[in-house]
């Protein structure tokens, strides 16, 4: 068909996409035990990507460290200094969903720089587009507390970064899940359009 023949044409001129790929095993050291939210999430999909081969098609992008100019973009100085302290602590419960440990600092900077990192590479046009397989996770986290195992917003901090740092009118969030989130608390609504993506699920025992 039409279509057909115009994607076998654009696939030639295109090439392939090249995909950029956030992760490092620093993300593994937020240790949370049981928790639902474990390392073991991120394990699973690395050797999902590594046996079906789609990793050696990715281009790897190191993360780096969020700085605390970065994180406040978001975030009150003394809500990030009171997770910095918890961890330099030992660790221990934020809230009856969230838990840290000694090394659930220094991964969620490096998640929050993960997703600054995978940003840059798509807006420096290095990547076509990038995943970033971060944690601790972040969207539900808002301005001043950890809520839903989210310490730093880290889609939020790298909207703001990229609003500040490359010549963007608005961003569009696509969040999925399977209820509203705090993604975009404290990001300007003047500047950013936020598509709240929300999937439910309705189990009905059908009529004999």
């Amino acid at each position: 068909s039409g279509i057909i023949e115009i994607g076998l044409i654009w696939r030639k001129e295109r090439l392939i996409m090249k995909v950029g790929f956030v992760y490092d095993p620093i993300y593994l050291k937020h240790d949370t035990g049981q928790h639902p939210e474990n390392a073991k999430r991120l394990e699973a999909i690395i050797s999902h990507l590594e046996r079906t081969r789609l990793k050696q098609q990715l281009t790897p992008i190191r993360p780096r460290a969020a700085s605390i100019e970065e994180l406040s973009l978001v975030h009150d100085g003394h809500y990030i200094s009171h997770i910095q302290d918890v961890a330099q602590r030992g660790g221990g419960w934020l809230d009856a969903d969230t838990v840290i440990s000694s090394n659930s600092y220094e991964a969620a900077l490096y998640a929050a720089g993960g997703v600054i990192k995978a940003t840059e590479a798509v807006m420096n046009r290095e990547v076509d587009s990038a995943f970033a397989l971060v944690r601790p996770p972040g969207h539900h986290a808002t301005y001043e507390q950890a809520m839903g195992f989210c310490l730093f917003n880290n889609v939020a901090i790298a909207t703001k970064y990229a609003l500040a740092n490359y010549k963007l009118e608005r961003i569009l969030i696509g969040d999925f899940d399977v209820h509203h989130t705090s993604v975009t608390i404290h990001v300007e609504p003047c500047s950013i359009e936020c598509d709240q993506c929300q999937v439910a699920c309705n189990l009905r025992k059908r009529s004999p």
